[in-house]
């Protein structure tokens, strides 16, 4: 697993800039090929460009949010 930067539609609200990663809690923990393909946009099949990066975001933050959770049971996280 690799943890990856969120890199969806809102990226810079959580610190995304030119060279510059997003917030160290905007990620998701991905295996190499699902990276890969979150990174090339890659993941949505939608014909629309703008519903493929509306999906491709959501999908994306629906795994931080599964990522976030795994991370608080497992006492990585503490609260």
């Amino acid at each position: 697993m690799v943890a990856a930067h969120y890199s969806g539609m809102r990226q810079h609200a959580f610190g995304k800039g030119k060279g510059i990663k997003g917030h160290d809690l905007c990620i998701a923990d991905l295996c190499a090929k699902c990276h890969s393909k979150f990174d090339q946009y890659k993941v949505s099949n939608f014909d629309s460009q703008y519903m493929r990066d509306i999906d491709q975001s959501e999908q994306f933050l629906f795994l931080v949010i599964k990522t976030l959770i795994r991370r608080v049971d497992d006492e990585v996280i503490k609260l």
